[in-house]
């Protein structure tokens, strides 16, 4: 176990799964089994609520953010994120990107993407609340140090204990 200070716990260098993510279908799986599996596990893997094409939209809005700041390498499809080979940015330069990528609508749409709210909703047995303040995780290879560790959301968005978090890849 890492060693904990006052404030803050310590760094984990690197997160070992213990198995697979089990994937869960709330097309072939009723809400209560999917209810059970989350109490338990504390976590669902789920697949196909978002529209393709709508992370294709949000991986080009943002892939064109990153080539404008230099993130990308000019000579490879825009498409394939391929880096540049740029340093890590200084947190003045790296947060301007953030700021306009957490403004994009195409981004800020997918929280409340229907498949993802009817899945829930069902799940949960009852309405749910598309957080507004949707947060992004970028980084470049090998920066170790800019790896999102584990937490709970709740500290930072306050609210009710019963918060759940989606994280949606916009691609393989």
């Amino acid at each position: 176990m890492p060693e904990m200070t006052k404030d803050r716990s310590a760094l984990i260098e690197a997160l070992v799964p213990h198995a697979a993510f089990a994937p869960s279908d709330p097309r072939g799986e009723t809400p209560a089994a999917l209810a059970q599996r989350l109490a338990d596990s504390g976590y669902l893997f789920l697949r196909g609520l978002v529209d393709p094409s709508a992370l294709t939209a949000v991986r080009a809005d943002i892939l064109e953010l990153c080539a404008r700041d230099g993130w990308l390498d000019p000579d490879a499809p825009r498409s394939q994120g391929v880096w540049s080979g740029m340093p890590f940015p200084d947190h003045q330069t790296y947060m301007r990107l953030y700021r306009d990528l957490i403004r994009l609508d195409s981004f800020n749409r997918l929280s409340a993407t229907p498949g993802l709210i009817a899945a829930l909703s069902a799940i949960l047995g009852g309405p749910v609340f598309a957080h507004r303040r949707n947060i992004a995780r970028i980084s470049f290879p090998g920066n170790a140090a800019a790896t999102t560790q584990p937490h709970q959301d709740h500290f930072y968005i306050r609210g009710t204990t019963e918060t759940y978090t989606l994280w949606i890849p916009t691609s393989d």
